[in-house]
């Protein structure tokens, strides 16, 4: 995977992050994603239209018995692959000279260029792996909401949820508040009528509005502060 050429990326990136480069790192990031996600979106359905597809799950259809229980192959296997990216991206942040480039580039750019490190090479390279674990997601999740170019739309406001109820900077609290906010809103939509399913989606809109209100940080983030 570190080998993997991050051109397209690159050229994505520096002229979409140049303009923001004076505004918040996070603030930056997240105007620029979004602008990219809608234009890339529109262009896949210029391209290929809007018709919705069946994708092939890559597990079997068969269910899998556990002590008498029944368990549907599918989410198994999405649970079991999201665990080992995870794992793959703990070890790589953690463990290897490239994950702590980045996250040095990351969180001190000025800093790493005076060490040496190349901070548009490394933001180049984390939009390639954001790419990479993008693409595994929509796999995975392809063949439960079908195949169409705004299928992860809605799943990424889900996960933007679970990100800031865990902690935006906390890679243990997006899995721990993605697990709660599933638990939420299906309980939600189980024994609440008027919710259901339609109304999930503006719920996981509520949930990141009291956070950010409540508790920036998130429940496992840790307000910085600074002297002025």
């Amino acid at each position: 995977m570190c080998a993997i050429r991050t051109d397209t990326g690159r050229a994505a990136g520096r002229p979409a992050f140049r303009g923001l480069r004076r505004a918040p790192g996070f603030t930056a990031a997240v105007i620029v994603t979004l602008g990219l996600l809608i234009t890339f979106n529109g262009l896949a359905g210029w391209t290929w239209g809007y018709v919705v597809k069946a994708f092939p799950s890559p597990f079997p259809s068969t269910p899998i018995e556990i002590g008498g229980v029944g368990f549907s192959a599918q989410d198994l296997g999405v649970i079991g692959v999201s665990l080992g990216t995870l794992l793959l991206i703990y070890l790589l942040f953690s463990r290897t000279k490239l994950g702590l480039a980045l996250r040095a580039s990351s969180l001190y750019p000025a800093q790493s260029r005076l060490v040496g490190i190349r901070v548009s090479w490394m933001m180049a390279i984390g939009w390639g792996f954001a790419s990479v674990v993008g693409a595994i997601s929509g796999v995975m999740i392809a063949p439960v909401v079908f195949l169409d170019p705004n299928m992860m739309q809605g799943i990424i406001v889900y996960a933007f949820a679970a990100a800031v109820l865990g902690g935006i900077e906390s890679p243990l609290g997006a899995v721990v508040g993605g697990l709660l906010l599933g638990v939420v809103l299906a309980l939600l939509g189980a024994y609440v009528d008027f919710i259901g399913t339609d109304l999930r989606l503006p719920v996981a809109f509520g949930i990141i509005i009291i956070v950010l209100l409540f508790r920036p940080a998130g429940l496992f983030g840790h307000v910085q502060q600074r002297r002025v």
